[in-house]
């Protein structure tokens, strides 16, 4: 009897555990499927975020054509490469233009509104390169003659022209605002186009009160910075040489404001200069790769020779006076490293050219 009660009661204990037991793996089955559906959520907020940060990438890389440094706080700071050859930097920059081509518009609409349209006050806190800067011809580039065209400029002070809201301001090349005026170009007059906004990166000379336009970012509206640069350069020189009151000082336009020619680099560069001499002070050689965007600070894709320096790269004959040399001058290499101010473009040129004797 004994034997037969403790049965049962080993029985019932038995039951008794496999229940408590099927509770348990009740509850540890419920516990996995939570963890299933949380997995599952978090898998899902991953690959959200993934996305916003893919989508945040490709902003990037499009605003690596033109900023030099960051817009926002959540912006990287774009730092320029002086490390690589120019050729190869020139390859680069091409490339990221053409995988970029179909934002184009909306990111240019974006800078120029975040650099420009802004409050004047707000510009003096600016101190970063708002004007695309040349970089010293090292060596002579790739299929010059098919794919550059040069712009010789003046001697005088880079402005960038903003003409908004029926005025236009002159801005340094740093975003200081030097003077406020008004001229014919479209948004900056209270006549005509006021609605509109144009701005026109120039060479200013005192002498002659006279703005001349090496490029274009916006025109009415139209932003151009991610054009290329034979685009530009036509389609600003077209506008203003049909606006007559920008080549003459008059009620709406206080100082002329006249494009800069443009040479094909299969023509004779030197008597190029002969006629260039008659219209102003000539202080260097601007070429421009054809296919190159408008982006602040240096860029491969615009690059710069004094005129005495024709006949060391080009092996071409300098007429009088552009042929004459500033006092001390050895060659170009040596004058381009003495003239460097940044020590990290100077060493860069050093261990170019292979000189070794230190550059003062």
């Amino acid at each position: 009897m004994e034997e037969e009660i403790c049965n049962n009661v080993m029985t019932l204990k038995d039951e008794k555990y496999e229940i408590i037991m099927d509770d348990e793996n009740c509850e540890v089955i419920g516990k996995d499927e939570e963890c299933e559906l949380m997995e599952d959520e978090k898998y899902q907020v991953t690959m959200e975020e993934q996305e916003i940060k893919n989508k945040h990438q490709e902003k990037m890389e499009i605003r690596k054509l033109s900023y030099k440094a960051p817009v926002k706080k959540y912006d990287y700071k774009l730092e320029y490469d002086y490390e690589s050859p120019q050729d190869e930097r020139r390859r680069i920059l091409l490339e990221r233009q053409k995988k970029s081509r179909d934002d184009t518009v909306n990111a240019a609409r974006g800078i120029l509104e975040e650099n420009f349209l802004f409050d004047c006050k707000k510009s003096m806190r600016r101190r970063y390169s708002r004007v695309m800067l040349s970089e010293w011809m090292l060596d002579v580039p790739e299929k010059l003659i098919d794919e550059w065209i040069m712009i010789p400029c003046p001697i005088g002070r880079r402005i960038v022209l903003v003409a908004s809201q029926g005025k236009t301001v002159a801005y340094a090349k740093k975003g200081q605002r030097l003077s406020i005026f008004h001229s014919a170009l479209p948004g900056g007059n209270a006549k005509t186009h006021r609605s509109k906004y144009t701005i026109i990166d120039c060479i200013w000379v005192k002498s002659q009160q006279t703005y001349y336009v090496i490029d274009v970012l916006a025109w009415a509206s139209v932003p151009t910075m991610l054009c290329e640069a034979e685009c530009r350069r036509f389609f600003v020189n077209s506008h203003l040489r049909d606006i007559e009151e920008l080549r003459t000082e008059n009620e709406i336009n206080k100082y002329r404001i006249l494009p800069l020619p443009q040479v094909n680099c299969d023509v004779d560069l030197g008597s190029t200069l002969e006629q260039i001499g008659e219209q102003y002070s000539l202080d260097g050689l601007l070429f421009y790769h054809r296919n190159g965007y408008y982006k602040f600070g240096f860029s491969p894709l615009a690059v710069w020779l004094k005129p005495f320096m024709l006949s060391e790269i080009f092996g071409i004959f300098v007429p009088s006076p552009y042929d004459e040399k500033p006092d001390g001058y050895i060659d170009y290499k040596h004058y381009i490293c003495q003239i460097t101010q940044n020590q990290r473009r100077k060493e860069y040129i050093q261990n170019h050219f292979g000189i070794s004797m230190e550059c003062t």
